[in-house]
């Protein structure tokens, strides 16, 4: 497991300041330091670099985070991550927004029979750190919807479901900030049909691909779930995350004996 980095922001006169996870009552827990030595307390607040602890002689006291065991690092950050719920507040914040480059001027097939364009999107995904705690090796993994275009198919079998998975790390995020990360291009086009073409089944004489939304989720360092989000509720009405990760037939062939037909010259 890699240790959880945290950098001092704020200073803390006490418990609960501006900048302070909330205190809860709970169990004495056995910390354990970088040498051995073993101290019995409660976690009062945490901030930054620094969690505020209180011993059973009820003396309190702050001490950076990262003296500690890795064991109790995880223990000290999982507290935050059950405070920010138990409050019913966010860990993270998520949130994209699309790019799209200038698709290309329209070319002929090698068959000279349709004319294609390209282009590629892809989407920034803002994380907005809603604890005072700063992440490192925070793990963006998302899903990008998108439909492929089946030249010569017939509705609805001219567009075919597909998805691409990718993952992205964001190394540093301190507390109260956010950042912005890239997801990969995909690749898409329009094709349409050549003056004096048409489809022999009738079939529309373009299709153009279409991006429907993106899925995203944020795992700690041990891969933990801190957050998800998607662009629009139908995108985890309709899936499901572990089936989404099966790898994805790829091709432009429509559903069914919806193949696709090929285009003849035109009376």
């Amino acid at each position: 497991m890699v240790s959880l980095v945290l950098v001092l922001m704020h200073s803390l006169a006490a418990a609960g300041g501006a900048d302070a996870v909330p205190a809860s009552p709970t169990d004495l827990h056995t910390f354990t330091n970088q040498d051995g030595r073993t101290i019995k307390a409660n976690i009062l607040s945490v901030a930054q670099d620094d969690v505020n602890l209180k011993r059973d002689d009820g003396q309190s006291f702050k001490v950076p985070v990262s003296t500690f065991s890795k064991e109790d690092q995880n223990f000290i950050r999982q507290w935050v991550i059950q405070q920010s719920q138990a409050h019913h507040n966010d860990v993270l914040l998520l949130s994209a927004a699309s790019i799209r480059t200038d698709p290309s001027r329209p070319a002929l097939t090698t068959s000279k029979k349709a004319l294609v364009s390209q282009w590629s999107e892809s989407y920034k995904i803002k994380v907005s750190n809603q604890t005072p705690v700063h992440w490192t090796n925070l793990h963006v993994r998302y899903i990008i919807f998108h439909l492929a275009g089946v030249p010569g198919g017939l509705p609805p079998g001219n567009y075919t479901p597909t998805h691409d998975i990718g993952m992205v790390t964001v190394g540093d995020l301190p507390g109260q900030q956010d950042t912005t990360v890239p997801t990969d291009k995909i690749d898409l086009q329009e094709t349409s049909l050549a003056p004096g073409y048409t489809y022999t089944n009738g079939a529309p004489a373009k299709v153009t691909d279409q991006v429907q939304g993106i899925w995203v989720r944020v795992y700690d360092d041990d891969n933990n779930l801190l957050q998800e989000w998607a662009s629009t509720k139908e995108i985890t009405k309709d899936n499901t995350w572990d089936a989404l990760l099966a790898p994805v037939a790829r091709g432009r062939r429509g559903a069914g004996n919806n193949r696709g037909a090929s285009p003849t010259r035109g009376n």
